[in-house]
This record gives C-alpha cells, structure tokens and sequence, in this order.
C-alpha cells in the first residue's frame, strides 16, 4: 500500500530536506523513524527539496508498505516516534501509482 504523509518541520536542525552524506538531513529522520514504528526499511518521496535550516509548513510525502495502517491511530504513533521539531499532520492512503511530486 502507498501512504501520503503531510508533514511540517522546522529546519534549523537540518541540512535540508534530502539525504545527504555526513550531515543530518528531514528525509534521514522521517525514514529511520518510520522504519522504527513499522519494523521494516522504508524509504519516502518527497514532492520536493528544502535547504539547510529551510522550515516547512506542508512537505507531502509518500511511501510504500505492506503493512495495513489505520489512518489516525498510525499518525499518532507516527509522531510519537518524530523528534519534536518534526510534525506528522494527516496520513492516508492513495492508489498505488500516486506520486508526492
């Protein structure tokens, strides 16, 4: 299944959006935590790219799992696990060739 994440994040923290070697990118956080409360790897889109210390009000993303999430009770797990400068806001699912960009 494809999830849409909306989330909002405040940048100062980060070296942008996406993953990058030797710095600490939102898109490096959001994975690992995601991966954490799913128990599996997962990797996200992004419908694009901030630069370091950029904040964002709404930063869409998708991802794939095999796992049935319950829209709320997920999202609320889903910022339980976010550090606090990182903000789910809504989850839900799209058909599978839906795109974050």
């Amino acid at each position: 299944m494809r999830y849409f994440l909306d989330l909002s994040y405040k940048g100062t923290a980060y070296h942008g959006w996406q993953n990058q070697k030797n710095v600490v990118s939102v898109q490096e956080i959001v994975e690992k935590s995601l991966t954490l409360l799913l128990r599996e790897p997962i990797k996200v889109v992004g419908c694009g790219r901030t630069d370091a210390g950029v904040h964002a009000k709404q930063q869409m993303i998708h991802f794939d799992t095999d796992i049935l999430l319950e829209e709320a009770t997920h999202l609320h797990k889903i910022n339980g696990v976010l550090p606090f400068d990182i903000a789910a806001k809504q989850l839900y699912a799209v058909h599978d060739k839906a795109h974050a960009r």
